[in-house]
């Protein structure tokens, strides 16, 4: 079940300035994150929280401001119990 700080984290080949961030639920279409941070780091180790938000629907768009990450850590703030959270398509897009 989704609990609060479970959380996943993606380091990119190097430093991009990414703007927005979709998680693909797929066929688990109940399995979609009830509520988020979104942190950013350029060296893993300094974390910047960048977005609090409600996930609504099995595609969760993230719409950021953008800002230069070479990692990103999306971390779980709201629990559901008997739904478990399930990505199974990930794009970040970058300028």
């Amino acid at each position: 079940s989704q609990e609060p700080g479970m959380w996943m984290q993606i380091e990119l080949p190097e430093a991009k300035q990414i703007h927005s961030i979709v998680l693909d639920a797929g066929k688990s279409r109940n399995d979609y994150p009830r509520g988020y941070d979104v942190e950013v780091s350029e060296d893993g180790q300094n974390w910047k929280k960048i977005k609090s938000e409600k996930g609504r629907t099995t595609l969760t768009e993230i719409n950021l401001k953008p800002t230069n990450a070479k990692f990103i850590k999306i971390t779980l703030t709201r629990n559901q119990k008997g739904l478990f959270w399930s990505i199974h398509n990930m794009d970040i897009f970058a300028k």
